[in-house]
């Protein structure tokens, strides 16, 4: 698991990187008692079953962790007739478009589709992030056409939802 310092030093140093993606960040959103409240919040959501979340780190020399790059979960799990879930991720600046967060979602997606049995994988990205529509388009994912509204930084923004299908 990761630890605060790690986790806030990254997300600070990444806050213009991600900000235009992500929901508005609080005034105290780096702070110890937010991370500890996320994953309070994150270990309900796995204790239940609705999500899983786990931290991206590169490979040590020693094959243990190295550095933390990013995040990955799935997350909003419906189970019965639909077995669907949405995949969701960020990496920090540094760390981007070097293949990282592609190695990481391809797992995930495989862990969602061949462990958690589900049948669909959905995720939106907002129509200027290239990046992830890349990312998405990579992975096999299809875009929908629809579009999902999200308050992203400030304001309500229109979102491209893409969908993954089990093979």
């Amino acid at each position: 698991m990761v630890d605060h310092e790690a986790w806030s030093k990254l997300r600070e140093m990444s806050r213009d990187f991600l900000q235009p993606w992500e929901g508005t960040w609080k005034k105290d959103a780096l702070n110890r008692d937010s991370f500890y409240n996320l994953l309070y919040g994150r270990w309900l959501k796995y204790f239940y079953q609705a999500a899983y979340t786990w931290q991206i780190f590169l490979r040590g020399a020693d094959g243990k962790p190295g550095e933390l790059v990013g995040g990955i979960s799935i997350e909003n799990i419906y189970r019965g007739h639909e077995q669907k879930a949405t995949l969701s991720y960020w990496i920090g600046q540094h760390y981007a478009h070097q293949g990282y967060m592609s190695e990481a979602a391809r797992l995930v997606c495989d862990f969602g589709f061949e462990t958690l049995k589900l049948r669909s994988l959905e995720a939106s990205c907002s129509p200027e992030n290239e990046a992830s529509k890349r990312l998405l388009q990579r992975l096999g994912f299809a875009e929908v056409g629809a579009t999902d509204r999200q308050y992203i930084n400030g304001k309500w923004r229109d979102m491209i939802l893409w969908n993954k299908m089990r093979t």
